[in-house]
């Protein structure tokens, strides 16, 4: 008997120990009604509830990322629809309201459907822009903005000719355009 609670004695320091060393701070799903993350792709209106969220703020390197997730409907055919805005601010120094753009900000939206999954992403090498301001900063933690972005699709089928002509893509849909995006979290 003493055995085994001093094992779990280790585990359990063990696991402080471990979480302890870790920077990145959840935003969980009870950090209030007031909580927005929402935008519209190409039309299509994503309003994330709280429990479709993940957030993390990491105060070293001051990189904060959201996802949003819509689960999708396999009987309607409807698609799962991911949002992720990732971006660098030091959200304790500055002024605020702020702009953050690429290469310092980043943003993917992922439509997932059976086997297959399309996915649009702000990379300026290919085309796309994304904006995030962050409109202010308030203690406890509380961030809010907005964001948009024109996504080109993520595929491999995007040819460069060997004439050095321009690119062609052998999609419908070459990029998304993500509108009207707000946010506001509690960063725990």
């Amino acid at each position: 008997m003493k055995r085994k609670y001093v094992m779990w004695l280790s585990a359990a320091a063990a696991l402080v120990m471990v979480a302890s060393g870790c920077n990145d701070e959840p935003v969980t799903p009870n950090i209030g009604a007031d909580t927005k993350f929402s935008a519209s792709a190409n039309g299509t209106a994503l309003n994330f509830a709280p429990s479709q969220l993940e957030a993390f703020y990491d105060t070293v390197s001051n990189q904060i990322t959201i996802n949003g997730l819509i689960p999708g409907d396999a009987s309607t055919g409807t698609p799962s629809r991911m949002l992720t805005l990732k971006l660098n601010s030091d959200l304790a120094s500055g002024s605020y309201p702020r702009t953050i753009t690429e290469p310092n900000a980043s943003m993917t939206y992922t439509l997932t459907s059976y086997n297959d999954t399309t996915s649009y992403v702000c990379q300026p090498s290919v085309g796309g822009t994304c904006s995030v301001t962050i409109s202010s900063f308030e203690q406890p933690r509380r961030v809010s903005g907005s964001f948009s972005g024109t996504l080109p699709r993520l595929t491999d089928d995007i040819v460069v000719p060997l004439s050095g002509g321009p690119s062609v893509r052998g999609d419908t849909v070459s990029s998304v355009s993500i509108a009207g995006g707000s946010f506001s979290l509690v960063l725990h």
